[in-house]
């Protein structure tokens, strides 16, 4: 069942539900057989474009342009610096979204000197969330990168604290000591928990709640990027290019997408 009003996008599915809304094109609730399993708002609300809850899309870029400047076709382009002078996690937290049918859209304006607009196509089964993302450029040549920015709860009732599983290999964006990507990548040591970085895995991850369940995070790309230090919970972000990249050259009307599957199964299966 999909229900669209005023600012809110609602799908139903069984016992499983997902509520996105207008602010950010964010997923602000996402339940599996009546367990919620993504970080809702605090208490008191946060003001718009807060970044530490439900899900949200990070475009035209994903992790952060160095310096809030790059270079593109011999061109320097400035963008609004948001944290520690760099330009973070894209546009789409901080500009508007509108429901659209059956899909949230954000016009690429203000910020961004060459148009074009983001979309989020959502589906729900009573088992699995599937969101499709694009970015489409406008009439102009644009470089591009998306990525999904869900924040996943530390714990769920009746659980222990969440364990990440990872396929192997696992590779982790290597850094030199500014934290500046190298461009080479190092393997990760097999059950390692903790992340601040952007991965390369050869499958889905998974984020397990002992005695509870789990969710499978399934993407179309090869890049995703874990952060598992914040004790407000966990983030399994997938991207379609490594931090601090715009690996996608898009012509006029051409779009880079992203597929995102959450798959929950209950540990009594």
């Amino acid at each position: 069942m999909r229900n669209s009003q005023g600012d809110r996008l609602e799908l139903a599915a069984g016992r499983s539900l997902a509520r996105f809304g207008t602010e950010a094109g964010r997923l602000t609730e996402l339940s599996f057989a009546g367990r919620s399993v993504i970080i809702g708002p605090p208490d008191p609300p946060p003001g718009p474009g807060s970044w530490f809850w439900g899900a949200f899309v990070m475009a035209p870029w994903t992790s952060l342009i160095r310096d809030a400047r790059f270079e593109f076709l011999g061109t320097e382009h400035r963008l609004v610096a948001d944290d520690a002078g760099h330009a973070v996690l894209g546009l789409t937290w901080k500009l508007p979204w509108r429901l659209d049918r059956d899909r949230l859209v954000c016009d690429l304006t203000a910020g961004w000197p060459f148009g074009g607009r983001v979309e989020i196509l959502p589906e729900l089964a009573p088992d699995r969330l599937r969101v499709r993302l694009r970015v489409v450029a406008g009439d102009r040549a644009m470089p591009a990168a998306i990525g999904w920015h869900p924040w996943f709860a530390r714990r769920l009732p009746g659980s222990e604290p969440v364990r990440l599983e990872l396929p192997e290999p696992v590779w982790r964006q290597h850094r030199d000591a500014g934290q500046a990507p190298t461009g080479l990548w190092q393997s990760v040591p097999a059950g390692e928990q903790w992340f601040n970085d952007c991965l390369r895995v050869s499958g889905p991850i998974t984020l397990t709640w002992p005695g509870v369940g789990s969710v499978t995070v399934r993407c179309d790309s090869p890049f995703v990027t874990v952060y598992s230090t914040d004790p407000r919970g966990v983030c399994v972000e997938p991207v379609t290019s490594p931090a601090e990249r715009m690996d996608h050259l898009l012509q006029p009307g051409e779009a880079v997408r992203l597929t995102v599957d959450l798959i929950w199964t209950d540990e009594e299966c």
